[in-house]
């Protein structure tokens, strides 16, 4: 393999890693959110008692525990997860001139994703479950596609500077 095809390997490898890396924290960041809506609006706005559990065997997924004196509105409970995460992909667009700024369709899709079981909640059938996981996949599809895009547009700049720096004579940046 000659130099170049190396070092674009590596910069492409170092691409990918960072996308994974990124993806992970940023789902589990937005499940931790989503979970903390619940927590929040029923202790804060509804005076429950509550507790957030991220991993549970038995269940086999993150969920929030709230004990409340009277019932409370359920509609209002289960959509207070997506109205918390909107402010934090809000946040996003703000970043302007860094690449991070596309997470906010990320976060926005896996926000609508993660609130699909909730829609069945209210809605009491899979039909709305199932159309939200798809909007929810393709806003976040849309939003990684940004990413990617956006970033593999820099890194073939940078590419272009190590080739011309070798062509030159210079030591690789």
């Amino acid at each position: 393999m000659e130099k170049h095809a190396l070092i674009e390997l590596r910069v492409y490898l170092k691409l990918f890693l960072y996308l994974v890396v990124f993806n992970v924290v940023f789902i589990l960041a937005t499940l931790v959110l989503h979970e903390a809506g619940h927590y929040f609006y029923g202790t804060a706005i509804l005076g429950c008692d509550g507790s957030i559990v991220l991993y549970d065997p038995q269940e086999q997924g993150p969920y929030t525990s709230l004990q409340c004196d009277t019932q409370p509105d359920t509609f209002t409970l289960y959509l207070s997860s997506l109205i918390f995460m909107i402010p934090f992909a809000l946040l996003f667009p703000l970043l302007r001139g860094f690449e991070e700024r596309h997470f906010f369709l990320v976060v926005l899709g896996v926000a609508i994703m993660s609130t699909a079981f909730d829609i069945e909640g209210i809605a009491g059938t899979d039909v709305g479950r199932y159309v939200t996981i798809f909007v929810g996949m393709m806003v976040f599809v849309a939003g990684e596609y940004s990413v990617v895009d956006d970033m593999f547009k820099r890194f073939k700049d940078r590419i272009r500077e190590i080739h011309s720096a070798d062509l030159t004579g210079e030591d690789e940046k």
